[in-house]
C-alpha cells in the first residue's frame, strides 16, 4: 500500500542558473492530506473514494531514449508488476527504446536483473530500436557529404548536410557502442534509421488498440486519446541529440488533439561524470528546447528524402515538459542516478496507471494557461516548462501480516 504526497509546479522561465527545475524524492511520515496551494495537488477521502469507483486510463506509449531512457522503462515496468500483477495485464502500455549502443538490449539497468517477481522484464526485440550506423556506412556518408557540391543531380545526403559539416564526424569510425556524447552523432543516428524507428513506434501504437472490452471487464475504463512519454537525459549525445526529432516526428504522427505528448529530461551531469562536453551538451539542448517552445519559430526536418517525409511545425515539441534536476532548492539532493531515474518512473507511472491519474491529469490541465504566458523579463521568455516533487509512503503489509 503506497500513499502519495505529490506537487507540480511550473517553472518561470528556462534559465539554467535560477530557474533549473529540481525533484526530490524523501519518506516523509505523512498521510494522504489536502493541500491548499492551488498549484499542489489536493487529495482526501472523498477523492480517493471517487477514484476507486472509476479507474480510468489512456492508451500509453512510454519511449526511452539512451541509456536513461531504458532505465526509467524498466523502472514502469516494475511498478506495472507491482500494481497489476503482471505486465500483459495493462495490455493499453507499450513500451520502446531507441539507443545507439548495439549492446543495449541485453541490459535491464536495474541491480536485479532481467526478472522481477519472477517475470523477465527485459524488452523484446520489437520493443527496442539500436540506432547504429556501420563503419561502411559513416565512410559512404562522409564521401556523399564532401561531394554534394560536385554532383549534377540532387545529393542523396542534401538532407542531413544541410545540419552536420563531414568534418565533424570525420573521427567518427561507426555508431555501434552510443554517441560517444557528441550530440550531432546522436541525431545522425535517428536520422539513419529513422524509418526503423518509424516502424517500431507505430507497431507499439497498434498494439495498445482493441482492449477496451477486457479491461471493462476487470473495472478500467479506457478513455479516448493517447499519451505519449519521452524520457532519457540531455547531458549525454543520443538523448540530447534526438530528443527534438523524437518529439516532432510524434508530433506528426499522433498530433491529434485529444493526444498529450509529455516529455522528462534529466539536466544534472554531475550524475554522468560532470565533463565539460556534457556540461555543454546540456546547455545547447536546453537553448534548443526553449527555441522551439517559444512562438513564432519553425522546426523544419527532412528525414527520408525518397519517401518525402518532411516536417513543417510551429508547435512547440511537447505539451508538457518537465526538466528534472537531482537537487532542490533546499539543496537536498540524489546522487544515484538510479534512484533519480526511480523517481521519474513512479510519476510517469502516476500520469497513467494509477488510482490517481485521473485527480492528476485534471489538475495538469489546469497548467495549460500558464504555460502560454511570457514572463517579466525585458526579452520576455517562455514559461513552458514543469517541475515535480513526489514522497510516497510504505506501509510493509506483508510484514505486518508476518
Amino acid at each position: 500500500v503506497v500513499n502519495y504526497r505529490f506537487i507540480t509546479k511550473t517553472a518561470k522561465s528556462l534559465n539554467v542558473k535560477s530557474s533549473q527545475a529540481h525533484v526530490f524524492g524523501s519518506i516523509i511520515p505523512t498521510s494522504l492530506a489536502t493541500w491548499n496551494s492551488p498549484s499542489r495537488l489536493t487529495i482526501n477521502s472523498s477523492t480517493m473514494s471517487k477514484t476507486r469507483e472509476s479507474h480510468k486510463i489512456q492508451r500509453t506509449l512510454c519511449i526511452g531514449l539512451g541509456g536513461t531512457g531504458r532505465d526509467v522503462l524498466m523502472q514502469i515496468r516494475r511498478l506495472i508488476i507491482d500494481r497489476y500483477g503482471k505486465l500483459d495485464a495493462l495490455p493499453v502500455v507499450s513500451f520502446v527504446h531507441i539507443d545507439a549502443d548495439k549492446g543495449a538490449g541485453n541490459l535491464s539497468g536495474l541491480r536485479t536483473g532481467s526478472t522481477y517477481r519472477g517475470e523477465n522484464i527485459l524488452l523484446t526485440p520489437a520493443e527496442r530500436v539500436i540506432s547504429t550506423m556501420k563503419s561502411q556506412e559513416i565512410d559512404e556518408l562522409i564521401r556523399g557529404l564532401e561531394q554534394r557540391g560536385e554532383l549534377d543531380r540532387r545529393s542523396p545526403y542534401e538532407h542531413i548536410g544541410r545540419w552536420l559539416p563531414p568534418q565533424l564526424i570525420r573521427n567518427v569510425t561507426a555508431i555501434e557502442d552510443g554517441a560517444g556524447g557528441i550530440r550531432p552523432v546522436g541525431r545522425l543516428s535517428f536520422f539513419h534509421n529513422y524509418q526503423k524507428i518509424k516502424e517500431v513506434i507505430q507497431a507499439a501504437e497498434y498494439r495498445t488498440r482493441r482492449h477496451e472490452q477486457t479491461l471493462m471487464e476487470r473495472g478500467l475504463i479506457v478513455e479516448p486519446g493517447l499519451n505519449i512519454f519521452v524520457v532519457g537525459s540531455l547531458c549525454g549525445g543520443t538523448g540530447s541529440g534526438m530528443f527534438l526529432d523524437v518529439a516532432y516526428s510524434l508530433r506528426q504522427a499522433y498530433g491529434d488533439i485529444k493526444n498529450q505528448l509529455i516529455g522528462y529530461w534529466i539536466v544534472s551531469p554531475e550524475l554522468y561524470g560532470n565533463t565539460p562536453s556534457m556540461n555543454a551538451n546540456t546547455y545547447a539542448a536546453l537553448k534548443e528546447l526553449n527555441h522551439y517552445a517559444a512562438s513564432n519559430t519553425r522546426f523544419q526536418a527532412c528525414y527520408d528524402p525518397q519517401h518525402l517525409v518532411n516536417i513543417d511545425s510551429e508547435r512547440p515539441p511537447f505539451d508538457f515538459t518537465y526538466i528534472v534536476s537531482n537537487k532542490t532548492a533546499s539543496d537536498y539532493k540524489i546522487n544515484d542516478k538510479d534512484k533519480l531515474c526511480n523517481v521519474i518512473a513512479h510519476k510517469i507511472f502516476l500520469d497513467f496507471g494509477d488510482e490517481l491519474t485521473t485527480v492528476i491529469k485534471s489538475q495538469k490541465d489546469n497548467f495549460k494557461d500558464k504555460l502560454t504566458r511570457l514572463d517579466n523579463h525585458p526579452r520576455r521568455n517562455v514559461q513552458r516548462y514543469l517541475t515535480f516533487g513526489l514522497a510516497k509512503v510504505y506501509v510493509p503489509q506483508d510484514r505486518i501480516i508476518q
